[in-house]
């Protein structure tokens, strides 16, 4: 579209949101670097950082040619992002390497799709955007709604579980950054579509769900008194 690589001060949402996730991320995650819920939520924040990344240099590309390409990573590493949110809740109940066998379907999906090319981009007045074609919808909607519906089960599993009310509050607050994350973003993906002109505002609900997520996070653990029966509070 342009000669040069294009800017939107609107697509500065993915730029600052990716700063944000990597310095929250190493907070996070040094708290306690040995739980593999907290290995898993650093994968989790590394995907996160990467996709707000990708998705700004996409948006703002100096050519269709060069943002399809990029939209080839964003692709993959969103498609990523909620499973790796599931696998956190799953080792926070029980610390398992098996849980990472939940991540196949994604990344079945996120490769075949970035390979087969099932998607278009096209040109806004904030840059680039990008939709999947009939055939990748068809497949990943219902791949993506039911982690969507998995990290619900999961979350209330542990909140029902939970012995005691910090527990049960921090199990909520994470349950709370996913719904407020999927539903909005859903949304305004599905409008965007449908209508180019609309603003996407992606950046700035993933920002919101991380901080959320990561606050719950490093709730202070000598609150804790116990945990689930059996589990080592994380």
């Amino acid at each position: 579209m342009t000669m040069g690589w294009y800017f939107s001060a609107w697509n500065l949402q993915y730029l600052l949101g990716g700063i944000i996730s990597i310095l929250i991320t190493y907070l996070v995650f040094k708290k306690n670097p040995k739980s593999l819920a907290y290995k898993s939520f650093l994968a989790y924040g590394i995907f996160t950082c990467i996709w707000m990344f990708s998705v700004y240099l996409g948006r703002n590309a100096p050519s269709e040619a060069i943002s399809r390409e990029i939209y080839r990573i964003i692709i993959i590493f969103f498609n990523l992002t909620q499973p790796l949110l599931l696998l956190t809740l799953a080792n926070i109940f029980s610390s398992k390497m098996k849980y990472l066998l939940a991540l196949i379907p994604a990344i079945i999906f996120g490769l075949f799709t970035s390979w087969m090319g099932l998607y278009d981009v096209f040109w806004t007045e904030y840059g680039w955007a990008y939709s999947l074609q009939p055939i990748a919808t068809n497949i990943g909607y219902p791949i993506v709604f039911g982690y969507f519906l998995a990290i619900i089960g999961v979350g209330y599993y542990l909140i029902k579980k939970a012995p005691h009310q910090f527990l049960k509050l921090k199990y909520k607050i994470i349950l709370f950054g996913s719904i407020i994350y999927f539903i909005p973003l859903a949304t305004f993906n599905m409008l965007m579509w449908k209508t180019p002109s609309v603003p996407q505002f992606g950046g700035i609900l993933l920002t919101i769900e991380f901080l959320i997520i990561s606050y719950a996070m490093i709730l202070p653990k000598e609150k804790i008194r116990s945990s689930i029966v059996g589990v080592e509070p994380r």
